[in-house]
């Protein structure tokens, strides 16, 4: 007889709750079965031990609780949709429930296939001079021109006076100046083209790589150090063993064996010899300003002569501040003062004087009041 009982039924049986019938057949298996005559053994000792008078019976709503989750038959996907498919009633419902869960399918499936990470290619953007490319499986440069397709393996150089610029399917860009040469290493991303990751190998001259999204990455590889960086834009110098990396934005991971830096905008890192050194690459800005001058847009202050160089003529306006040191002799001298040309704007800013407090105000208007020759 195969062994098709329960352990439920034994369960059962040894609790009396079988009928005769039930109770006969099982126990004509049980001769038979030694599996199941030691589970019976086992349950009588354990109910034994259970019902004697040493022992608490547990409460009855956990009793039943417990047999009930042993015995319920265990839940399965298709069961359980089976039953929500149920639960919505109306056919109508029903066909809204069938047309969200099937959108659900396609927008998952949809996202599943745009972000599939696959196998990119660059192009070419724009060539200014003599620039050559290298492609996979040549042994020969040719010339390059703008709209080539540029996949892992292209080699690019650029020649003297020359530059070029290579785009990415996610926005990113690299810009190669006079003298660089760049191979690309790797190149891929999401099928959508949303985002990429290139890494570039660089053996000689200047390049600039602005990266488009978080999500992207552009990685240079030299012989000395490796720079990364994703949102971020900075420039990458070679020379010999030598490697120079600028951040112009975000921030930029740069390693050189152990020895490892992140350059935050502004800062510039020198790699020689397995050692990353970081310094800035200007000025830092002065306290309480979000902006960086420039030299052009900086107004340089003259520094101020002393009061003594120019003397000041009685009812003129001087065009040099006084000093509150001055004294009356000084200011009212016989010497004449320097007055502007007759080619100077009106216009022009005046020094505005200052007066100390013990000035008396008679001779501070007419000192500071112009007066016509």
């Amino acid at each position: 007889m195969p062994h098709e009982v329960p352990f439920e039924d034994l369960v059962d049986l040894v609790e009396g709750r079988l009928q005769a019938s039930e109770a006969e057949a099982l126990q004509a298996h049980i001769t038979n079965c030694a599996e199941c005559t030691a589970n019976v053994a086992w349950l009588r000792r354990v109910m034994g031990l259970m019902a004697a008078d040493h022992l608490v019976d547990a409460p009855h709503q956990a009793v039943a609780r417990a047999q009930g989750l042993y015995r319920a038959p265990q839940a399965r996907p298709l069961a359980r949709l089976t039953m929500l498919w149920r639960g919505l009633g109306a056919p109508q419902w029903r066909r809204a429930g069938a047309v969200v869960l099937t959108a659900l399918l396609l927008m998952g499936a949809l996202w599943a296939w745009g972000t599939m990470p696959v196998a990119q290619a660059a192009a070419l953007a724009s060539v200014t001079g003599q620039v050559e490319v290298l492609q996979p499986g040549s042994s020969e440069w040719e010339p390059a021109t703008p709209g080539l397709r540029l996949e892992a393996g292209s080699a690019l150089r650029v020649g003297a006076g020359a530059a070029a610029v290579v785009q990415y399917p996610d926005g990113s860009r690299t810009t190669l100046a006079a003298g660089a040469e760049v191979r690309i290493l790797a190149i891929d991303g999401r099928r959508d083209g949303r985002a990429s990751n290139i890494r570039l190998s660089q053996q000689a001259g200047h390049t600039q790589h602005e990266v488009a999204s978080a999500h992207s990455s552009i990685q240079v590889e030299t012989a000395g150090a490796v720079a990364q960086a994703s949102e971020a834009s900075y420039d990458v110098w070679v020379e010999g063993e030598e490697t120079e990396v600028a951040a112009g934005k975000g921030q930029v991971a740069v390693s050189a064996g152990h020895s490892k830096a992140s350059l935050a905008a502004g800062e510039h890192g020198r790699v020689a010899e397995g050692e990353v050194k970081v310094a800035p690459n200007r000025p830092t800005p002065a306290p309480k300003h979000n902006y960086q001058p420039t030299p052009e847009a900086t107004p340089q202050a003259p520094n101020p002569p002393a009061a003594t160089s120019v003397p000041v003529k009685p009812g003129r306006g001087p065009d040099i501040t006084p000093t509150p040191k001055a004294r009356p002799e000084e200011e009212h001298g016989s010497q004449s003062q320097t007055t502007p040309g007759p080619g100077r704007p009106k216009d022009a800013p005046q020094a505005k004087p200052t007066r100390p407090w013990f000035w008396p105000w008679g001779r501070l208007k007419a000192t500071v009041t112009p007066t016509v020759d």
